[in-house]
């Protein structure tokens, strides 16, 4: 193909992979690109949804397997700000709110309670209900923004970098002896639950079990990796990954078999640890390592097909604000609630 000069016209060139990211129940993989996102069903290998109108995205997250989608671009349009996480009904493909935030946003996590926007020093916990924000807690340096939020229907467990570990501070051997703590928070009540001496150097990666009753960590040496009873802090077990250190940079529980799996810079492992047994373990000392530990007023689970309706129906554009919500279309967000 040729212009009206005659010169060649460039091909345009294929989108490339930012990231990507499963659901909470791991049967869609969302992924973003240069050009937009792409969701993907794991069972059927297939496209389910593509939207290359957006520009450049380089964080995508769903909510289960329902159209709302959340997204954060990398600044390479104005609509598309690295500070602004944008929630996207795919159905309808309209945007139902901007929550824009002071510095680039690392990481997005959500569930059928909460909405956790994560920045290199905090973390703002919006309701899933009504985009609220419900609590910021402040976060030590947390440049690779790691976090982790449990998956359960009846609660939310939210697992940070405790502000009083991590290096960076002047606090001598009493702060250094600090460092590698995890705080782990309520979602659903708004409170702070547990903090967890996790390990001695700083928190390299976080991962609940989907009731959020096992909280596994592992440290920027990346030689063990240790998993703990919620909300007690009791250390269930460790796994020696290697002698020698890595970069450990994702851990994630099988949700069937109790096991679970990290992934470094060049290598996986997976492990064995019965959830059953760390119950019986916990209960044994006299630890309630059940649901209702956490929560006792959250609402009762919803099926996927169910519609996603906040309980607060403004009918005004979103509003860009710091940590905060300027509005949603309830009738919007009402509709993001598709199976795909």
């Amino acid at each position: 193909m040729t212009s009206s000069s005659g010169a060649a016209a460039a091909p345009s060139s294929p989108a490339e992979v930012v990231s990507c990211a499963f659901n909470q129940d791991a049967s869609c993989l969302a992924i973003a690109t240069t050009r937009g996102f792409k969701i993907y069903r794991v069972d059927a290998g297939t496209c389910v949804h593509e939207d290359e109108s957006l520009g450049s995205v380089r964080l995508c997250a769903m909510l289960f397997s329902t159209s709302l989608v959340a997204v954060c671009g990398t600044g390479s349009t104005p609509s598309l700000s690295p500070r602004v996480c944008k929630l996207l009904n795919t159905s309808t493909r309209r945007c139902i709110a901007d929550l824009a935030h002071a510095s680039t946003i690392l990481a997005v996590r959500m569930d059928r309670h909460a909405l956790v926007v994560v920045e290199a020093t905090r973390a703002t916990v919006y309701s899933m209900q009504s985009l609220n924000v419900q609590r910021v807690i402040d976060t030590i340096a947390n440049p690779r923004g790691i976090v982790a939020l449990s998956a359960c229907e009846r609660s939310s467990t939210l697992a940070l970098p405790s502000l009083g570990s991590g290096g960076g501070g002047t606090g001598g051997e009493g702060a250094a002896s600090r460092r590698g703590g995890v705080v782990v928070h309520d979602c659903v009540n708004h409170l702070s639950l547990s903090e967890v001496d996790a390990h001695r150097g700083d928190v390299a990666a976080l991962a609940l079990n989907e009731r959020g009753t096992l909280l596994a960590s592992a440290s920027t040496r990346g030689t063990i990796v240790r998993v703990f009873a919620l909300p007690s802090c009791d250390a269930v077990c460790s796994f020696r990954r290697g002698a020698l250190g890595t970069v450990i940079r994702t851990l994630r529980f099988a949700s069937a078999t109790g096991g679970g799996v990290g992934g470094g810079e060049s290598d996986s492992k997976s492990y064995k640890s019965r959830e059953k047994s760390a119950e019986e373990e916990a209960a044994a000392r006299g630890v309630d390592m059940s649901a209702k530990a956490f929560s006792s007023a959250a609402p009762p689970p919803r099926l996927y097909g169910e519609s996603y309706t906040p309980t607060a129906s403004r009918e005004t554009t979103p509003a860009k604000s710091r940590g905060g919500y300027g509005g949603a279309s309830a009738s919007a967000a009402s509709a993001a609630a598709s199976k795909w």
